[in-house]
C-alpha cells in the first residue's frame, strides 16, 4: 500500500526530557518487573498511602468514563498492589453552561472534604475544556488528566500548568478511501455521518477537521460525498435508511453519536448491505465492517503514565501522551460479509491477515 505522509496531521510537539524522567520513563515502562516497581513505592510517599481520584462524566461520555475508571483503577492496582486507590465519579446534565454550574457548586469540588483528592479524570472534550475552566475559576492546584479522540486543537497541544492527558493520532485520510475501494472497486458514493457540535467549538472543530480531510481524499479519488449530520440525541433513522439506498458506503466518526447510535447503523448498514467503516474500534468489534484507530479502553494505560509524571516527582507542567496512529485498517469479516461484500476465499485469507480479533491490534 501507498505510504502518506502525515503534514496535514502533525502530533503534537514533544517536550525534552531531563535526564530524571528519562530514568523514570524507563522503570515506568518497565513497571511490570519487582524491582521497579519496588523503587517507585518506596521513593515515592504518594503511593504508599490511600489515593483519591474523581472521574468527571457527562452523559454524552458516561459509558466511556466508567471504561475508563475500571481499567485506570486495574492499571494502577497492577503497579501498585499495597496502594488503596479510590475513584469518585461526578455525572453532570444539561449544556456546557449547566454542567460548568454543576461543577462550580459540586461539593466534592467545594466541600470541606475536597481536599482529600489527588487528581482528576476527565474524558471527552467537553468535560475537560469545562473542568480546566472550572479549576482556573475556582482557583484549584488539583491536577487534571484528560483523555480525548485526537486532540487536534489548540487547548491540548501544548504543555500546561496542572493539566495533562492522553490523545491519539488519527488515522491518515488516504487510508479510508484505500481500504474501502479494496473491499468494493466500484465505489462511487460514500456517506460521512458527523456531528455539528454546534455548543462547543473547539470539538466541532476537530471533528469538522477530520470530516474535510477524509471528504478531500475521496474527492481527490472521484468519489462523491455525502454529509449526513446527526447526534447523540437522534439519528434520523428514516433519513439515514434514505441516505444508505443511494450510497456505497458510510464513513463513522468517533464522536458521541456513534457511541449512542453504534447498534442501531451496524442494523442498518447489515440489512442495506452498504460496508460501515468506523474511525474507532470499539465499532468494528460490534460489527462494522472495518475501521481504525483504538478502542477506548486503550487510554486508561498512558493516563496512567501521565499520574506518575504528575506526581512523581509533583510536576505542574507535564506533557500529554499522544497515542500513535495504528497502522492500516482494521476488518471484521463477520461485518464484510453481512454487509454485502462477497469475497472469494483468497480475499477472505488476506483479510485475516489484519483481523479486529489480531492479539497486537494496538501498539504503543
Amino acid at each position: 500500500m501507498q505510504k502518506h505522509r502525515l503534514d496535514d496531521l502533525s502530533p503534537m510537539p514533544k517536550s525534552s526530557n531531563n535526564v530524571a524522567s528519562s530514568l523514570f520513563n524507563n522503570l515506568l515502562d518497565s513497571a511490570s518487573s519487582y524491582v521497579a516497581t519496588k523503587f517507585l513505592r518506596t521513593v515515592h510517599p504518594f503511593f504508599q498511602k490511600k489515593v483519591y481520584g474523581l472521574v468527571v462524566a457527562s452523559p454524552d461520555t458516561h459509558d466511556w468514563a466508567l471504561r475508563v475508571r475500571h481499567h485506570f483503577m486495574m492499571e494502577f492496582n497492577s503497579l501498585y498492589p499495597t496502594t488503596e486507590l479510590e475513584l469518585e465519579t461526578i455525572f453532570v446534565t444539561g449544556g456546557p453552561g449547566e454542567m460548568q454550574a454543576a461543577l462550580m457548586n459540586h461539593p466534592l469540588l467545594i466541600g470541606n472534604d475536597s481536599g482529600r483528592f489527588s487528581f482528576a479524570l476527565t474524558p471527552g472534550y467537553t468535560e475537560s475544556m469545562l473542568f480546566d475552566e472550572v479549576r482556573f475559576m475556582l482557583n484549584s492546584s488539583l491536577p487534571q488528566i484528560y483523555c480525548v479522540q485526537g486532540a487536534l486543537t489548540a487547548p491540548f497541544n501544548k504543555v500546561r500548568d496542572g493539566i495533562a492527558g492522553v490523545h491519539n493520532a488519527m488515522m491518515h485520510p488516504q487510508e479510508y478511501v484505500d481500504a474501502l475501494k479494496a473491499l468494493v472497486p466500484d465505489l462511487k458514493r460514500i456517506a460521512i455521518a458527523q456531528t455539528a457540535y454546534i455548543d462547543h467549538k473547539d470539538e466541532r472543530d476537530m471533528v469538522q477537521r477530520q470530516a474535510k480531510l477524509i471528504t478531500q481524499a475521496f474527492t481527490r479519488a472521484n468519489i462523491t460525498v455525502d454529509k449526513y449530520l446527526w447526534d447523540d440525541k437522534t439519528m434520523n433513522e428514516d433519513d439515514f435508511k434514505r441516505t444508505l439506498r443511494v450510497v456505497d458506503a458510510v464513513v463513522t466518526l468517533d464522536d458521541a453519536a456513534i457511541q449512542v447510535h453504534r447498534a442501531k447503523v451496524i442494523e442498518l448498514c447489515n440489512a442495506y448491505k452498504k460496508p460501515l467503516c468506523a474511525s474507532e474500534l470499539d465499532s468494528v468489534f460490534a460489527g462494522a465492517a472495518l475501521g481504525c484507530g483504538i478502542t477506548r479502553d486503550t487510554f486508561a494505560k498512558p493516563m496512567l503514565r501521565v499520574l506518575h509524571h504528575m506526581m512523581f516527582p509533583r510536576r505542574r507542567m507535564v506533557a500529554s501522551v499522544e497515542i500513535p496512529m495504528q497502522h492500516g485498517m482494521r476488518y471484521n469479516l463477520n461485518g464484510v460479509v453481512a454487509q454485502g461484500i462477497i469475497l472469494s476465499d483468497e480475499d477472505a485469507a488476506l483479510l485475516r491477515m489484519k483481523s479486529i480479533y489480531d492479539l497486537d491490534i494496538i501498539s504503543l
